[in-house]
Order: C-alpha cells, then structure tokens, then sequence
C-alpha cells in the first residue's frame, strides 16, 4: 500500500450517511441498507458503478469498517474531552457548595 493516510472527518461522513429499509425489486424481499447514488456521495470509494461511470450499483458494505473504526475513535475522542469539563465543572460545583456551607 502506498499513500497511507488516515481517514478525515469520519464521524462528519458517518453522520451524512442514512440507512433505509427497503424491499427488493426481484422477488420484493423486505431488507435494510444504504442507497448506493447516497453512499457515492459522502464516500465513492466503497461504490461501485455501471461502465457507464454514472449510475451506482453496489456498496461493498465491509470497506465501510474502516470509517466506522475512524468515527468510533472520534467520538471516544469527543466522549474523554466532555468527561474531562464534567469532572472540571462538578470540582468547581463542589468547591462553590463548600464555600457557601462555610
């Protein structure tokens, strides 16, 4: 692999896309997914399309772990941050309660 870099703004493209039910045109299967032309805008990569280069026909499903992996660690990243300013504001609670039983 070349050109490694890792994936920007996961949790930005994670949230632009929508998961839908839907029911299969061939035998009208009731089943859940993502609409592909929706995908190919947020992330081609994982869109395959007719030769015509235009209309989308797959989503290859699994190549979405990685932004998944990526979203996950950027809301780890948000969740430490809101823990770290709810702990700060409770000492500052805390100490304001002491004070005023004082």
């Amino acid at each position: 692999k070349t050109h490694i870099r890792t994936i920007d703004d996961a949790l930005d493209k994670v949230k632009r896309l929508r998961g839908v039910y839907y029911d299969a045109k061939s035998g009208g299967q009731h089943n859940i997914g993502m609409i592909a032309e929706e995908v190919g805008e947020v992330v081609p990569e994982v869109v395959a399309y007719e030769e015509n280069g235009v209309d989308a026909k797959s989503v290859a499903y699994a190549r979405l772990t990685a932004l998944l992996i990526e979203a996950v660690k950027e809301q780890q990243a948000q969740i430490r941050e809101l823990k770290g300013e709810l702990k700060r504001l409770n000492a500052r609670l805390d100490t304001g309660i002491e004070v005023a039983r004082r």
